[in-house]
């Protein structure tokens, strides 16, 4: 038996409302994918000119330990330590770089304050051995190896803001119930570690 008119309408007019707000879903859907890429982006971005000057740091680090030869002769364990830590940040970078979690990160982190107490050491070790000699080599090795520092605190501050941004964003209601959906099941990983002291140390030693 045919429905009557109106049931017909009815249905209709229930199918195209159905319809009308998955679109809206569906619409809503593509915004948030679009703003969370966005935010992934920007601090995928910020971490790879982080992973540039952190490289640069490493080389410094090590040319400063090639330089300071003369004063790890009365601490040569300071020095192996030093080349293993530096080699442990490379790698811990390369690991980041490869894998941007929340667990890289904490790995990089551990491994440049490791090289941060490291690099205090060597500085306490100059600081007690100055024969009041001008040591014109490490004195410049030291200047690039502070213009590195002060590259890395401000990449660290840039990545640390893009990456909390987007972690806001992540908390944030709609955003929230769905972006695992979407492909956005964890947060990034913040990079905490003490700026180094040494920072600035070429304009007090060796002068």
């Amino acid at each position: 038996m045919a429905l009557p008119n109106k049931r017909k309408y009815v249905i209709i007019m229930g199918i195209l409302l159905l319809a009308f707000v998955l679109i809206l879903v569906l619409i809503k859907l593509i915004n948030v994918k679009q703003q969370l890429d966005r935010y992934q982006r920007r601090y995928l971005e910020s971490f790879s000119s982080l992973k540039l000057v952190l490289g640069f740091r490493h080389r410094a680090v090590k040319n400063v330990v090639d330089a300071a030869q003369l004063y790890l002769l009365q601490e040569p364990q300071l020095g192996e330590h030093l080349a293993q830590s530096r080699d442990g940040a490379e790698k811990a970078l390369l690991q980041t770089s490869r894998s941007l979690t929340a667990d890289t990160v904490e790995a990089l982190c551990g491994a440049e304050a490791q090289l941060n107490t490291l690099l205090k050491k060597l500085q306490s070790l100059i600081e007690q051995n100055r024969d009041g000699r001008h040591n014109s080599r490490l004195a410049g090795l030291l200047e690039i190896l502070d213009a590195a520092e002060n590259d890395v605190v401000s990449a660290r501050r840039i990545y640390n803001r893009d990456a909390e941004h987007y972690n806001q964003l992540l908390q944030k209601p709609p955003v929230c119930w769905c972006a695992k959906h979407l492909g956005h099941n964890q947060a990034a990983g913040i990079v905490q570690f003490d700026d180094n002291n040494v920072m600035q140390m070429s304009r007090h030693l060796l002068m």
